[in-house]
């Protein structure tokens, strides 16, 4: 039922977000982690707004569907990226003790 609804494009998406996001645990660079973490999201994004244009009907503009379906959630995207960047190299180290 949730894979046939608007949300269906997202939840997929977080599968990928989530493969993306993984890369970035190699990687020391603090802006490096920035970007991976940002194309991780924009990945979510991508695949549950073109979802939702599915389910709105491609008649709507791409507009209109990211009024709906993203531009209300990205402030707090940036921040909570901005955030796990400058705490990933702690998390990291805190994953290598346990």
């Amino acid at each position: 039922m949730y894979l046939m609804g608007p949300t269906s494009g997202y939840l997929i998406g977080f599968i990928l977000g989530a493969l993306f996001s993984g890369l970035a645990i190699k990687v020391k660079d603090p802006i490096i982690t920035f970007f991976h973490l940002l194309f991780s999201v924009s990945t979510i994004y991508l695949l549950g707004l073109i979802w939702l244009w599915n389910f709105m009907g491609f008649d709507k503009s791409f507009n209109e569907v990211f009024l709906v379906g993203a531009k209300p959630f990205l402030h707090i995207e940036i921040y909570k990226i901005l955030i796990l960047t400058v705490i990933s190299g702690q998390l990291f180290k805190l994953r290598k003790f346990i």
